[in-house]
């Protein structure tokens, strides 16, 4: 259902895995300023996965880099496990997934797996075997050796999903992971990905611009609005899993997708609304 997010209370925050709580962020331009992200308040239960949409510029990336601890906010505050985001960054409690791959070109891609373990001195026999068993999942274990070079855009995105869970990460950050894709394997990537959260059970945050997808892959998906950023509005969605690519024709995915493209279209606060 499409509604008006109410202030979090005390009770409703607890035991959350993130928790954002009047958040905002302002940058410094020197003579002036820029007010990205205005009045945020969010929770995301342990296990969800939930996506953040809105307009170019809205402040969708900023939002996840401040729930990484990558940045400091300018009021407010982030919680994840009931401890500040800088602390569960340090921790290594998330994993981060950005718009682009980023494969070192002269390493394999068993290797460019196993180099957040190697940062993190994990002995390399236990890396290597953890590094076979991210390929196994992610369905590319016939290509340990290969260079980044000679993949696909879609196996290429499988490597750094599969980096990026090395650190068994409880959070795993999704920035317009499959954006540069064409829309068959963007698809298919969807579905991939749906499968190895269902596997490793962490909660998701999705950034992206395409409401089908924010739609297959979520359990709630948020809407902002625009700059500065704030949210809108959301939507529970109330699909059965694991989803296929067939229900992308039913009905009832398709009213999700109208409803929320409606939202982004007229920017404006939506009151609560009955699914009936």
């Amino acid at each position: 259902m499409i509604s008006t997010p109410a202030p979090l209370s005390q009770s409703e925050t607890a035991g959350g895995a993130i928790t954002v709580d009047s958040l905002g962020m302002t940058f410094d331009l020197g003579k002036q300023s820029l007010t990205a992200l205005a009045g945020i308040s969010l929770e995301m239960k342990h296990g969800e996965f939930c996506s953040f949409i809105g307009p170019s510029g809205c402040g969708k990336s900023t939002l996840l880099r401040l729930i990484a601890g990558l940045i400091e906010p300018s009021v407010g505050t982030v919680r994840v496990d009931g401890e500040d985001a800088a602390t569960a960054r340090q921790k290594r409690k998330f994993g981060f997934v950005f718009q682009d791959a980023v494969l070192l070109p002269w390493r394999t891609v068993i290797e460019n797996i196993e180099l957040p373990m190697i940062v993190a001195h994990v002995p390399k026999q236990e890396r290597r075997q953890k590094a076979k068993d991210l390929l196994d999942l992610v369905g590319l274990a016939d290509f340990a050796q290969v260079a980044p070079a000679k993949l696909s855009g879609g196996m290429a995105r499988r490597v750094a999903i599969a980096r990026s869970l090395v650190l068994d990460p409880s959070i795993l950050l999704l920035d317009e992971p499959f954006g540069s894709l064409d829309e068959i394997t963007r698809q298919r990537m969807n579905v991939e990905l749906q499968r190895i959260w269902a596997a490793e059970r962490c909660t998701a945050v999705l950034v992206t611009h395409n409401v089908g997808e924010a739609v297959f892959l979520s359990d709630r998906v948020i809407v902002l609005g625009a700059r500065p950023g704030r949210i809108i509005a959301e939507r529970i969605i109330d699909l059965p899993r694991p989803r296929t690519l067939e229900m992308i024709g039913e009905p009832r995915f398709f009213e999700h997708t109208r409803q929320l493209s409606g939202v982004l279209l007229s920017g404006a606060v939506v009151g609560a609304e009955s699914d009936a």
